[in-house]
């Protein structure tokens, strides 16, 4: 304490000028505060509960206007898959709606990292190193987020 701040590489007081000749670069210290970085640049910018849910009910009514446009091109197309469709049965029913929910979510986020719910709202998706995720995290965590 009464030498001062000592180098722990040549055991003398440091004195701050030039650069130590025997100084190695500590490379998992290095990473760590590149994580730590980008945490900081990260933290206060996840969306709240509430931009959160207005995604939701944004994307809710764009899958809903999707799923009639796929439903008026389905009748032109073939007018029988249409029949099935308007039938009430819910397992058919929700099939229907959830592979028009795979297609409009995989499509928007694998494309530009944003629905239109997102898009509308200002935000994106990023992973816990502030990058774009990989496809299939995409899918994996939008699978709940699927209307019934």
């Amino acid at each position: 304490m009464q030498q001062g701040i000592i180098c722990s590489l040549t055991n003398t007081i440091a004195d701050f000028e030039g650069s130590c000749a025997s100084y190695t670069e500590d490379t998992k210290l290095k990473e760590k505060e590149i994580v730590l970085a980008v945490t900081r640049d990260l933290v206060g910018k996840e969306a709240s509960q509430g931009i959160r849910f207005t995604n939701y009910l944004l994307d809710f009514v764009f899958i809903m206007v999707f799923s009639f446009v796929i439903g008026i091109v389905l009748a032109i197309i073939s007018p029988s898959v249409l029949d099935t469709l308007e039938e009430d049965n819910p397992i058919i029913n929700y099939i229907f709606g959830f592979i028009i929910g795979m297609i409009y979510y995989s499509f928007f986020e694998m494309t530009t990292g944003r629905t239109l719910g997102k898009l509308i709202t200002g935000t994106k998706v990023v992973d816990e190193d502030g990058k774009t995720p990989d496809p299939g995290t995409f899918v994996t965590q939008s699978l709940p987020v699927y209307p019934l």
